[in-house]
């Protein structure tokens, strides 16, 4: 658990962060997200003390962070930045093994990790350890990038706009990663982008800064149903909420008894990739199949539609 508490930044007579508190949950992912300006990178570099706080105290699992020397601290938390920032003298198996070394790991203990976070990243240990970062393409950066921020196991990760510069494709398949690594793993995540498509698809609970300031602090689902101030709503976008909102919950919750005809669609999909299927194909049902994929039941355009009013 990480506790920001009153956690403030000035540079001379400009404030970047104000007041800011918040608590994030074990396990969790928190995305923070705001304009250009907002804050939401400096209170980031704050967590693993790149920056250090003009007032204020952050904890994690209750531990005050500015009694840990910053070095011993970076090593306990991993970190990824947009550009991946590997070093480019160093092959794929050596940037990921880079803490591990620091911290003296035997040499054997960090060859099974550095292939075990390969495989995971579905790169295969052969092909790709020797590789240096100019041989990798964008999204096989990105993928070492956050192995290498894995490697040392920590219980926090940090992330910097780490999606930013690739193409749509590969970053949607850059988040379906990282989803599936921080459920394999249990890391606490934190987050910062501007994109709110991204934030939607991530958090578990969104932090909404602006000029510096926490404006809003929620589950996507209530954000979305109360935003707590003009400038969140706008965020958000109005006329994106419908689908903001069947794009942060799956199929399963929607499925009814009954038969449909044509592709079935699985359980685990989102509601706003089913409404798209369901109004592309024409057809006012579309069958639904568990993760064994057994029949369990259809979805139809009519539930999906009372799915994206607005929550009680």
């Amino acid at each position: 658990m990480i506790e920001i508490d009153g956690i403030s930044k000035d540079y001379g007579s400009a404030t970047v962060v104000d007041n800011v508190s918040m608590t994030v949950d074990a396990r969790s992912i928190t995305v923070i997200v705001g304009t250009s300006g907002s804050g939401k990178t400096t209170l980031l570099r704050m967590i693993n003390r790149l920056v250090e706080p003009t007032k204020g105290v952050i904890r994690i699992d209750g531990e005050n962070i500015g009694a840990i020397a910053p070095y011993e601290l970076r090593r306990r938390i991993g970190y990824a930045i947009q550009g991946h920032g590997l070093f480019p003298h160093r092959t794929v198996a050596d940037n990921i093994a880079t803490v591990p070394k620091l911290l003296g790991w035997p040499q054997d203990r960090i060859k099974v990790r550095v292939e075990e976070l390969l495989n995971l990243f579905q790169l295969d240990p052969l092909a790709f350890g020797p590789r240096f970062p100019h041989e990798l393409s964008g999204g096989q950066s990105q993928r070492v990038g956050v192995a290498r921020a894995l490697a040392a196991e920590p219980n926090l990760l940090l992330m910097d706009e780490p999606f930013g510069a690739l193409d749509p494709i590969i970053r949607a398949k850059a988040q379906d990663d990282l989803l599936a690594i921080q459920k394999h793993f249990g890391t606490t995540i934190i987050l910062v982008t501007h994109d709110m498509e991204e934030a939607f698809g991530l958090a578990d609970k969104i932090a909404v800064m602006d000029g510096g300031r926490l404006l809003q602090y929620a589950t996507p689902a209530e954000m979305l149903a109360n935003p707590a101030t003009d400038f969140v709503a706008s965020l958000i976008g109005t006329a994106e909420r419908p689908f903001r909102l069947l794009s942060i919950n799956r199929v399963e919750t929607a499925v009814e008894a009954g038969a449909a005809e044509g592709t079935a669609i699985g359980a685990d999909v989102s509601q706003r990739d089913a409404l798209a299927e369901l109004l592309w194909s024409g057809r006012p049902a579309l069958p639904v199949t568990g993760k064994d994929g057994a029949l369990i039941g259809r979805v139809t355009v009519e539930a999906l539609l009372k799915h994206a009013a607005r929550p009680a």
